[in-house]
């Protein structure tokens, strides 16, 4: 399954940081909301594991968001890495004008 964010497809949602490549990318994290996701935050990583799993971060997410989460990565290639701050902004204005901010979930066969 991906998910799409600001037009923006993503892989997962994934349950587990385990369950991520150790690459660079955007990353959506989001929790359940009436059988679909909610983002609540986002950004951008050089080496998205080990950031998911910073135990500050992760803390304050579950202090504010105490249900299951799940993130969505958009893994981005050296070539593309110029792009990855107007990848960041499109999602940041999507967030800020979408209420709330939920992602659409898409199936593939």
């Amino acid at each position: 399954m991906s998910i799409l964010v600001a037009d923006i497809e993503f892989s997962g949602p994934y349950r587990t940081p385990i369950e991520i490549e150790d690459k660079a990318g955007i990353f959506v994290v989001m929790q359940e909301y009436d059988d679909q996701y909610e983002v609540i935050d986002f950004g951008y990583s050089d080496s998205l594991r080990a950031d998911l799993v910073d135990p500050d971060e992760f803390e304050q997410w579950t202090k504010q968001y105490p249900g299951l989460l799940f993130v969505g990565v958009h893994y981005i290639n050296q070539s593309e890495k110029a792009l990855s701050g107007s990848l960041v902004k499109t999602i940041e204005d999507w967030f800020e004008n979408a209420e709330p901010p939920l992602v659409q979930t898409l199936q593939f066969a």
